[in-house]
């Protein structure tokens, strides 16, 4: 898709190249100064499209970080919740490891592929809520209170980092912002064209390399722009991690 993309830019420029050589004679041929002026306005909107594309990539950065370590924090608290409810009495404590269990399958079973269509998952809150039930429905004796308070707090941590996974699979840039930047790069490529370079192939050169060069940018906030949609995303290994170690088995029979 990257490869795709860059060349969909850089056959943009050089398609243009020939139309815009030709252009620039009748637009500019009786402008004393104008390649100092072309090259001023080329060099400004090359500035300012680097610096915005280089803001949305550490913020795109930023955004697919913090989805990870979301996604790493609730595999973490369904660990420790996990444990703590082993400590509880039958048939409680399987109940909740069987339900903690499922729940964990269906993340990386169906949540998942939901997510990269970019869709919230929605069966999840059914399984929360079954949980949830039958962890405040158990009555611990006198000296179980702790840990059953303790397992309590675990699933309000797990409740919280859930809900920050499901608000980053709708979170992406606003298609606005992503027409301006589209229209800008395109500008740009297109004033390369009217550079006073006379080898047609040196300016040909030139023209593929700043498109591929201002695209490579671009691609890049792509395909970190939603960080569950794409080939660069996050995936489910932590939960997977979690079904093939503390989740293979019962240790307590």
């Amino acid at each position: 898709m990257p490869i795709i993309f860059v060349g969909a830019f850089a056959a943009f420029g050089a398609a243009g190249l020939w139309a815009g050589r030709a252009m620039a004679q009748r637009l500019f041929g009786e402008e004393r100064h104008w390649a100092e002026v072309l090259t001023l306005t080329l060099h400004l909107a090359t500035i300012f499209y680097s610096l915005l594309l280089a803001l949305l990539a550490v913020a795109a950065y930023e955004s697919y970080s913090e989805t990870q370590r979301t996604v790493s924090r609730e595999a973490t608290t369904l660990s420790v919740l996990y444990r703590d409810v082993s400590g509880f009495s039958e048939p409680t404590r399987s109940t909740l490891q069987q339900e903690l269990k499922d729940y964990t399958h269906y993340a990386v079973d169906e949540a998942w592929p939901e997510q990269q269509r970019g869709v919230v998952p929605r069966e999840g809150v059914a399984r929360t809520t079954e949980f949830q039930n039958t962890l405040l429905a158990y009555k611990p004796a006198e000296g179980d209170r702790a840990l059953t308070e303790a397992a309590i707090a675990q699933f309000n941590n797990f409740a919280d980092a859930r809900r920050d996974r499901l608000d980053a699979v709708t979170d992406r840039l606003p298609d606005l912002l992503w027409a301006v930047l589209t229209v800008g790069i395109l500008i740009s490529i297109a004033l390369v064209w009217f550079l006073p370079v006379e080898s047609v192939k040196a300016h040909l050169f030139i023209t593929v390399a700043y498109a591929v060069l201002s695209s490579l940018v671009l691609a890049l906030v792509v395909a970190m722009d939603n960080p569950f949609r794409g080939a660069f995303s996050v995936s489910s290994e932590d939960f997977q991690l979690l079904l093939r170690t503390l989740m293979a088995s019962d240790t307590r029979q």
